[in-house]
């Protein structure tokens, strides 16, 4: 049908006799079945079963449908498959190869056969090769001892007896003097082991002189240390007896100040003391100069009596002498004048006499002013000297206490000194420990060194 023309109708007849002539030939295996199958699957040739001819292929084989056969044949792809056959009871391989019948129609032509059948060429070229293989083997088993014996075995057993040698520590074993002018591997093994050998008595020569020097230097610096160590303990004695003369020196200094404190404060109070001892003493003397200007006045006022009791007693003369020359009259003033004249005689001596213990009195009380300004001088004088005295305390107070804070100052300094001393004299022990442990691992290293025979 050209452009939806209908033309005609061509058609072919196929025998099924030509086909089975065809395709009995094609048996690429022993035991290989063939089958044909057109493109609407239905069977054309079968030469496992004639009967299956015009049956669909997945009535017949219905397994087909789950491995996807015509979908593989209509896009003309080729599809192997390797199953087990539930008819045979064998491990199968399928191959399904597209023939193109007409454009975009294909036919599906299947071959199957034992898997054990197609790789049998390869079974027996596996074993034809392992056949080979055992042979060459045998062969190089016969053939490589006496190679080994004649080429290897001897280098192999002079370098053994160097590596012996030098696992007992002699390293003054050298290569064989051929070796080194062979051109192989061997001779690039020889040269090279003769080289580490060399390199190796340098490094252990070089170790050896190490170890020696640091085992030297560690001896020095053991002594060193334990020198350092028993000074470092001398030092921390003394130190702490220093300590200890410092704390006696700054409790003694300590009381010291404290009494000086307590002297201050009685030399304060005795100043007061005295002070108010000195106006008691100066009050007196103000109260001593009233007393003597008073006694004073009474001697005036003494004076004034006697002078009056001197007149009455004139006065009682007269009246005495006027009154005898009244006659019997005059008696009685006569005797008034004679009680009055003895009044003024006894006045007289009794101011006498009070005059007398008056003037004893002023000199008493002259005396006394005298010694009581003496006594104001001296307690002047002393205060003077306490004041002095109260400054000078002070002072000393002030030195003390000052010395108190120096020698607290220098307390703790020595305890700091102290402390560092023995932080140092723990050091020194350490480094001691230490320089110890260093000697030991150098002579065990010059030891272990002494095991290897060296190269002059």
């Amino acid at each position: 049908m050209p452009d939806n023309k209908f033309i005609g109708v061509i058609y072919v007849d196929i025998f099924v006799d030509s086909i089975i002539s065809i395709l009995s030939n094609i048996i690429p295996f022993e035991d290989t079945t063939a089958a044909l199958y057109d493109q609407n699957g239905l069977v054309v040739y079968d030469n496992y079963n004639m009967n299956n001819v015009s049956k669909n292929v997945y009535e017949v084989y219905p397994d087909y449908k789950d491995y996807g056969v015509f979908d593989s044949i209509k896009k003309g792809e080729l599809l192997l498959i390797e199953a087990h056959s539930s008819v045979s009871g064998e491990d199968l391989v399928y191959a399904f190869t597209p023939i193109e019948i007409s454009k975009g129609v294909y036919w599906c032509l299947e071959l199957a056969s034992a898997r054990e059948v197609i790789l049998k060429d390869s079974y027996i070229m596996r074993n034809v090769l392992i056949i080979i293989l055992i042979v060459i083997i045998a062969v190089l088993l016969l053939l490589i001892p006496s190679i080994i014996g004649r080429k290897v075995s001897n280098i192999i057993v002079s370098l053994s007896k160097d590596i012996l040698a030098m696992s007992d520590g002699d390293l003054t074993r050298a290569i064989p003097k051929h070796f080194d002018q062979r051109k192989d591997e061997w001779g690039d093994i020889a040269r090279g082991w003769d080289k580490a050998m060399n390199n190796f008595n340098k490094v252990i020569n070089t170790v050896k002189n190490s170890a020696e020097q640091v085992s030297t230097a560690a001896n020095q610096v053991l002594i060193g240390n334990n020198d350092l160590s028993e000074r470092t303990e001398s030092q921390a004695s003394s130190l702490e007896e220093t300590a200890a003369s410092m704390n006696e020196m700054a409790s003694a200094i300590k009381e010291s100040a404290e009494n000086v404190a307590t002297s201050t404060s009685m030399v304060s109070e005795a100043k007061e003391h005295l002070s108010k001892a000195g106006e008691i003493v100066e009050d007196s003397v103000s109260k001593m100069d009233d007393v003597y200007e008073a006694s004073n006045k009474i001697m005036d006022i003494t004076k004034l009596i006697e002078n009056i009791a001197f007149q009455t007693n004139i006065l009682a003369l007269n009246a005495s002498v006027e009154a005898a020359r009244a006659g019997d009259q005059g008696r009685g003033f006569a005797v008034v004048a004679s009680e009055v004249r003895n009044l003024a005689q006894n006045t007289q001596e009794s101011v006498k006499n009070i005059t007398s213990l008056i003037n004893d009195s002023n000199e008493k009380i002259n005396l006394a002013a005298k010694s009581v300004k003496e006594s104001k001088d001296m307690f002047m004088e002393i205060s003077e000297k306490m004041d002095n005295a109260s400054s000078l305390m002070d002072r000393i107070n002030t030195a003390a206490q000052e010395q108190e804070k120096g020698i607290e100052q220098i307390n703790i300094a020595i305890n700091n000194m102290d402390s560092a001393l023995q932080k140092n004299a723990s050091l020194v022990t350490e480094a001691t420990s230490a320089s110890e442990s260093l000697l030991n691992e150098a002579n065990e290293l010059i030891k272990s060194i002494e095991y290897f025979k060296l190269r002059s």
